[in-house]
């Protein structure tokens, strides 16, 4: 109802300012155009509207497939005892081929050749360098080889023994094996032949070679000597 006061039928309630407004009585009395004034104008929706409206029917359609593969992934068969068991049991096989692997990796590199720290004078391959004799250990500078002079010694270092066989010396028949550079030829995989060994002598005179080793000159380097070394 409009507020009281004189009631014209034919005319209707008088604009009121925005202020009139915020009175519930006030919005009663807006008038509105009735049917026969041509009714309400439908507003079309604009292009904000219509490019506002596709990005949420896009994001409506993922989160609905996204809930049918979650309901899909709840209902699948969940993997048997055996299964796990044998994934464990490959992922452990898997685990120690590759631990063998590294293990024969570094099995196959070439060890380090032994360094000799107890001498000043040193006997070194001709091909390598390795540390072979040592001053100390020399017996004897008066035996001959196959290259010429050569060292009758105690013990030796970084070789190999290579192929039993018969030699026949000066001094008689001799079992022997020949000494191989274990440094060439593990680094270098080349044969270099720096001596050889007594086995076995049939001489009785000859038996303190046994189980000596004899080192020829011409395959050796001296380390370690100085120039002023006296041989």
């Amino acid at each position: 109802m409009c507020p009281s006061g004189p009631r014209d039928s034919t005319a209707a309630c008088a604009p009121r300012s925005s202020r009139a407004y915020s009175d519930p009585r006030a919005l009663r009395c807006r008038s509105y155009p009735s049917d026969d004034e041509g009714g309400y104008e439908v507003e079309e929706e604009d292009d904000d509207d219509r490019a506002l409206q596709s990005p949420i029917s896009d994001l409506e359609e993922k989160m609905r497939a996204h809930e049918l593969s979650a309901s899909a992934s709840s209902f699948a068969p969940s993997p048997s005892r055996a299964e796990v068991e044998e994934a464990a049991a490959a992922a452990q096989l898997e685990r120690v081929q590759r631990e063998n692997a590294e293990l024969r990796k570094n099995l196959e590199k070439p060890a380090a050749p032994y360094a000799i720290t107890t001498s000043a004078r040193i006997y070194g391959c001709g091909s390598c360098a390795a540390h072979i004799g040592m001053e100390e250990d020399v017996v004897s500078k008066e035996f001959c080889g196959s290259t010429g002079r050569a060292y009758f010694v105690n013990q030796v270092f970084n070789v190999n023994l290579g192929p039993v066989h018969e030699c026949v010396f000066k001094t008689g028949k001799h079992v022997i094996a020949d000494l191989l550079c274990a440094n060439c030829d593990a680094s270098l995989d080349q044969r270099t032949v720096v001596g050889w060994k007594y086995l076995k002598t049939g001489v009785r005179s000859q038996k303190y070679k046994e189980g000596k080793f004899v080192i020829e000159e011409a395959m050796l380097v001296k380390l370690g000597w100085g120039t002023s070394a006296n041989e």
